[in-house]
């Protein structure tokens, strides 16, 4: 356990949620000292706080958003998810990069009054190190045979915006324009997709239209590495997973798991303003619970038996690459191939190459390359939707009518903090909780 994180965490304003903060506090008197983080099953720690997981987990994604804790996603050798690691952040971490202390509970007058918490020196040093001390963690599990990292940090994590250059409040380029990411998703409806983000453009802080994928992001210069992969392509070059495209010239070790530019220290820690607004991460469609964090999954065999290397031209046994097993097969260009293997890797549940290989051999390639183009055209020819939806301030990912909100409005406990919702958000912007209220 961690006095050190238990103390730090008894003064902080948990969005005035007393639930939320008993959470972050009974990860806070559990974590290791040295390290502040701790891998317990979503199950065990739901019984030990006496609620369901379903509960336990949108305390999680609210914590998370917050900005209290990172997530990081581990798996074994077969593709079963472990226990995750949680990382509670505090002073020892820079707050997780953004050295921009928690806001404080507010005693009253009569009480004795709390010494604030100041930010602390984040020199280039210690923000460097920092981000060695995340990527070691990420890199415990080492990768998948066809280079895809077991262990993620969750995007729109505070830790995720330290090791990633496109994390949240991190500066990107887009169309030659410098811009912060302000939020992060890799859900499409209830469906695993495309990592995309919103941006706020620097030069005249308009908002970007949409969601944007990160292939179409580059790192600011200074980020940048100069050194070229094997085939001459930069090694920032992120894939449409959210992980760059295998990296690894030379057969050295993948150090990248999570696409960021470099190993170096960020020129500047992740905007506050971003990691405040990080509530918009997921998509607005996303599930309540879009991850399952305890064992479980199943294996996955190749359909057939049939291998990247099986399917190479003429048998030859030399791997080839999703990307090129895709080109192969269909009529697919470069930018399609990658899109078409970062919509089928959540369907891959061990090799991501033997799936593609089968598909191929199947001629099921074809029918999912018509589908992506079918579905990029109608998308291109969607206007982009309107700026005026009510977002529900106690899920701030949940557009209004909020399914949260009636689901939690038939616990007494939380009637409480529904009211407080009504009465900040108005019952003109809250109609559904007015309603829920009134008849509760």
């Amino acid at each position: 356990m961690s006095n050190e994180a238990e103390a730090y965490v008894r003064r902080l304003d948990v969005r005035h949620s007393p639930i939320r903060k008993f959470v972050l506090q009974t990860l806070a008197c559990r974590v290791e000292d040295d390290t502040k983080s701790w891998t317990i099953k979503t199950a065990t720690m739901a019984a030990d706080c006496l609620m369901d997981t379903s509960q336990l987990r949108r305390y999680y994604s609210d914590l998370l958003a917050d900005g209290f804790i990172s997530i990081l996603d581990r798996t074994d050798e077969k593709g079963r998810q472990k226990s995750s690691r949680i990382f509670v952040h505090g002073p020892w971490d820079l707050w997780g990069g953004t050295n921009r202390p928690f806001a404080e509970v507010q005693r009253p007058a009569n009480s004795k009054r709390l010494d604030v918490t100041r930010p602390v020196d984040a020199s280039p040093e210690v923000l460097g190190e920092l981000q060695r001390r995340f990527l070691a963690f990420a890199a415990e599990d080492g990768d998948f045979p066809d280079g895809t990292p077991r262990s993620t940090f969750r995007l729109g994590s505070r830790a995720h915006s330290i090791v990633c250059w496109y994390g949240l409040g991190r500066t990107v380029v887009h169309d030659g324009r410098e811009a912060v990411v302000t939020a992060i998703t890799d859900r499409d409806g209830r469906r695993r997709g495309a990592v995309r983000v919103q941006l706020s453009y620097t030069d005249d802080e308009s908002a970007s239209d949409g969601w944007i994928e990160v292939l179409s992001l580059t790192p600011p210069k200074e980020d940048v590495e100069e050194t070229p992969s094997s085939e001459g392509v930069a090694n920032t070059r992120p894939s449409p997973g959210g992980r760059e495209a295998n990296t690894r010239p030379h057969g050295e070790a993948n150090t990248r798991p999570h696409g960021e530019a470099n190993t170096r220290p960020p020129s500047s820690p992740p905007s506050a303003t971003a990691s405040a607004s990080s509530s918009a991460a997921p998509s607005p469609d996303a599930p309540p619970a879009a991850r399952e964090e305890d064992e479980g999954f199943a294996e996955n065999k190749p359909e057939g038996g049939l291998t990247a290397a099986a399917a190479a031209p003429g048998g030859s046994g030399v791997a080839e690459t999703p990307a090129a097993i895709i080109m192969r097969a269909t009529d697919a260009t470069t930018e399609e191939a990658q899109a078409l293997v970062n919509l089928l890797r959540p369907e891959a549940r061990k090799t991501l190459a033997g799936l593609i290989a089968t598909m191929a051999a199947n001629r099921d390639l074809e029918h999912r390359l018509w589908l992506l183009r079918r579905q990029r055209g109608s998308q291109a020819r969607t206007e982009t939707p309107g700026r005026g939806a009510v977002t529900c301030d106690l899920h701030r990912e949940r557009t209004v009518p909020c399914p949260l909100c009636m689901r939690e409005a038939r616990d007494p406990s939380m009637r409480e903090e529904l009211l407080r919702t009504l009465r900040v958000q108005g019952a003109e912007a809250r109609p559904d909780l007015a309603a829920l209220l009134t008849t509760a």
